[in-house]
């Protein structure tokens, strides 16, 4: 049986123009409208403040998490050799994902600065400048190749609570093949992934879109590098992005077309 819509759906998506996609699949659209209502609701916990907006970005990420925490660790998968039964991969440490580039949208970027402004000490802080620098320069030297992201340190990410959903989304049942892929930029690596893991995250990244389209931000995607140095040296960026101020509009990430 599937769950009756909240009481104050109706009226929460009368009060922000929310309308749900007619292009969404009617297989998907309850799901849809389920997202989209708990991030609303999460920001009218603190209405049009950056608290709000803070807390709409944690229950997006929230749902994805415990969607992806429920799906088994163990599944079989087909290769041209027969079927195997894999483990998730993915642990602490484990890293070979981040020297890949990673879009994000303003509202992530704001709860990355005001994590970073808030657990960064001075000395931190110029040490993730200073990575932020070297990242940039690996890139123009080599633009293909495997550079690791400047958030992670020892392994791990430092900003692993607030890390974008394309963080989150990603993972594997074959940490060699990763390494394959990633490090020694095997394009024909195979990287066994949950089918729900990766299938859900796109419903819900278009479930936050339309979020925060209904809130009146702009959901156009950035690179996670540009947006970090922005990060690093603008203030008030939550309250900037929730005026829909162009703050990252350097970091917009270039249309395939470009």
């Amino acid at each position: 049986m599937q769950p009756s819509e909240p009481q104050d759906m109706q009226a929460l998506f009368a009060r922000h123009g929310f309308v749900p996609s007619p292009a969404c699949p009617e297989r998907f659209l309850r799901a849809h409208r389920h997202l989209v209502y708990f991030i609303l609701r999460a920001f009218e916990s603190a209405p049009d403040t950056p608290a709000g907006l803070l807390a709409a970005v944690t229950e997006w990420h929230r749902r994805y998490d415990e969607l992806a925490d429920a799906q088994p660790r163990e599944q079989v998968f087909e290769f041209n050799d027969g079927k195997r039964r894999l483990r998730l991969a993915c642990q602490p440490g484990c890293n070979h994902c981040c020297t890949t580039p990673v879009s994000l949208i303003a509202p992530e970027a704001a709860s990355i600065a005001a994590y970073l402004h808030t657990n960064l000490n001075p000395e931190q802080t110029a040490a993730l400048a200073a990575r932020i620098g070297e990242h940039r320069r690996a890139r123009e030297s080599d633009p293909h190749g495997p550079v690791m992201c400047p958030l992670n340190v020892d392994g791990n990410c430092i900003v692993y609570a607030v890390r974008p959903l394309n963080c989150r989304k990603w993972h594997s049942f074959d940490e060699p093949a990763c390494r394959r892929g990633f490090l020694a930029n095997d394009r024909t690596a195979l990287i066994p992934r949950g089918a729900v893991r990766a299938d859900a995250s796109g419903l819900i990244w278009q479930s936050a879109v339309a979020a925060f389209s209904a809130l009146g931000l702009t959901v156009r995607e950035l690179e996670l590098i540009p947006t970090l140095e922005i990060a690093l040296h603008a203030e008030h960026i939550a309250a900037r992005v929730l005026a829909d101020e162009a703050v990252f509009a350097a970091a917009h990430r270039a249309s395939p077309d470009a």
